[in-house]
């Protein structure tokens, strides 16, 4: 037993882990807040001359990458509505920014295409000699001239505006793949007199008429007996990422293959050609879209576009009323009006009627959309 004065000499051995536990805290706060002020002071100038400037640099040179696009667009629409003359007032007007830099007007005098830095090209439309889709949404325009301008639409996602507004001016010099007043595939036609011809530095695949031959291995369509599409995962390959999906072609005695790495962007356009030509004999891995399922993105995409909290106002519904006029020629064009999506689409549309004034067109959209 121990005696009284042991008693109040002992201490409980909690408290003591507690002023140690206290006072390491206090040792390790006070040690992280000298090496902070340490590490703030040695990297501070670094910061003040290297960090800053270059995030300000950064900041400033992707305004000025927007701006080019705007400032192309302002040119072209000012060189556009100058040609016009006396007709100031014009039923077509289509500005489209593409890409970064540049950006196309089209009116009924013609088309105007600048690029920030570069000579603007104006043609009016019976300068336009020919209007060709050389790759999957890249139109080629021709004047008498030549090669005029290549425009890149698929980063624009309203192809069917532009093309549909060229082919009303000019139908007999188009060459699309899909008619944009039809809304059916030209595909298989323009292959009957133009050849599909892709170059890379894997080789030449070329599609015609007659069948289709990969550098000097050709398999007529006739003697044509499966394509077959695989994928496989391309693994550590740093210049590949994701997926590729691969083609091979089999005759009774000729086999060779393609991929989506080689062909890129123009992979899905083989595809669609494919499957419309020889759908019996061609199995894919992954869904072909068809002409309505590509007119039917375009569709969403304007929706979300122009999908918006604002209020209305005269002058934006003046605006808005451009698109939705277009994008009821999608629903028309290419029968996609079963859509759920469809509904909210027509309800916006009434919703601008009503406000204008015009509740007799509003009713009639129910009618026909029902």
């Amino acid at each position: 037993m121990p005696d009284d004065a042991s008693k109040k000499s002992y201490k409980p051995h909690y408290e003591v882990h507690d002023a140690v536990s206290l006072r390491n805290l206090i040792v390790g706060g006070f040690s992280v807040m000298v090496i902070s002020c340490l590490f703030v002071g040695l990297f501070l100038p670094f910061l003040l001359i290297f960090v800053i400037p270059v995030g300000l640099f950064l900041a400033c040179y992707m305004a000025w990458s927007l701006a080019q696009g705007e400032l192309a667009a302002r040119q072209a629409q000012a060189l556009a509505a100058k040609h016009l003359g006396a007709l100031s007032n014009t039923r077509l007007n289509v500005i489209e920014q593409v890409g970064d830099t540049a950006a196309i007007v089209l009116n009924d005098w013609g088309l105007v295409f600048c690029r920030f830095g570069k000579r603007p090209i104006q043609l009016a439309w019976d300068q336009v000699k020919k209007v060709d889709e050389t790759a999957s949404k890249v139109l080629t325009i021709y004047g008498y001239a030549g090669e005029q301008f290549k425009l890149d639409l698929a980063v624009t996602k309203r192809f069917f505006l532009i093309s549909a507004s060229i082919f009303a001016k000019i139908p007999n010099v188009c060459n699309f793949d899909i008619n944009p007043h039809t809304g059916k595939s030209n595909l298989l036609e323009n292959l009957d007199h133009m050849p599909c011809n892709w170059k890379g530095m894997w080789g030449s695949l070329t599609f015609d008429s007659n069948g289709v031959q990969l550098n000097n291995k050709r398999i007529s369509w006739d003697a044509l007996k499966a394509v077959d599409e695989s994928a496989y995962d391309a693994g550590d390959d740093p210049g590949i990422m994701g997926k590729v999906s691969v083609l091979t072609f089999k005759s009774f005695d000729e086999s060779f293959a393609v991929d989506s790495h080689d062909l890129e962007f123009e992979y899905d356009r083989v595809r669609r050609i494919l499957k419309e030509k020889i759908s019996e004999r061609a199995s894919f891995c992954r869904y072909v879209k068809t002409a309505r399922d590509v007119a039917f993105d375009e569709f969403c995409f304007l929706q979300e576009t122009i999908t918006s909290s604002l209020p209305l106002t005269k002058r934006r519904a003046q605006a808005l009323e451009r698109y939705y006029k277009y994008m009821l020629t999608l629903l028309d064009t290419f029968e996609i009006g079963f859509y759920p999506q469809v509904r909210r689409f027509i309800e916006d549309y009434q919703n601008l009627l009503r406000y204008t004034g015009r509740d007799a067109e509003a009713d009639a959209l129910d009618k026909k959309y029902p």
